[in-house]
């Protein structure tokens, strides 16, 4: 009876004589003369599995890869949000080891800035100048600015109220504002309505109060 040898990543399929497909399982009792054997080799199948660890590969948490050993291996590349891939938790080899592997994503967390154009204004209590995905929800603080009523932030043309772990970018906020009404047309509204005089009367007080103003 032959011995089986052994072959990293392969199966012993058996010896044939050499030259020809002929197996060979036994050299019988008795038998003489020169006989060369030739071993026969089935490649082994691994299965590689790459965890996201809380970032995805498309719409999967996961890839397997099964092939053969030796194969290249092209590792994918996961994304997360607000994090920075940061490779693997044990090296990945260019070609398929003889074993089944898995293999855990790292991250880095990302910090994103923000800065504040007040325009004009003054911001009082502080607004956060940097945020990650594990700030959770930042309400914004308003700022004031003498004569005008304040309007939102806004990050070009998007008004922000509050920043999320689900939108995270670097932001420049600049405020909007808008002129306070004269207070002596407010005077004139409320004399208006306390006349009895209503909404009509109020405005009746504030044209003769402009028109004296034009003398």
């Amino acid at each position: 009876m032959l011995g089986d040898p052994t072959r990293e990543g392969y199966t012993f399929a058996g010896f044939v004589k050499t030259g020809t497909d002929e197996t060979v399982t036994v050299i019988p009792k008795g038998s003489f003369g020169d006989l060369s054997l030739t071993a026969v080799w089935t490649v082994n199948r691994y299965t590689l599995t790459f965890a996201g660890n809380g970032g995805t590969f498309g719409d999967e948490t996961s890839v397997t890869l099964t092939q053969d050993y030796g194969t290249a291996v092209d590792a994918p590349v996961p994304m997360r949000v607000g994090y920075e891939f940061a490779g693997w938790d044990t090296e990945v080899s260019e070609t398929t080891p003889a074993e089944d592997r898995v293999f855990t994503a790292q991250w880095r967390i990302v910090t994103y800035t923000i800065a504040y154009d007040p325009d004009g204004g003054e911001t009082g209590e502080e607004n956060p100048t940097e945020y990650t995905a594990e700030s959770g929800t930042i309400a914004l603080r308003a700022p004031t600015k003498d004569g005008y009523l304040f309007l939102g932030w806004y990050d070009g043309d998007e008004a922000i109220t509050e920043l999320t772990p689900e939108n995270l970018r670097n932001r420049t906020l600049t405020a909007r504002w808008e002129k306070e009404p004269p207070k002596l047309v407010w005077l004139w509204i409320l004399l208006g309505v306390a006349s009895g005089l209503g909404a009509a009367g109020a405005v009746i007080g504030v044209t003769i109060r402009r028109r004296r103003r034009e003398r």
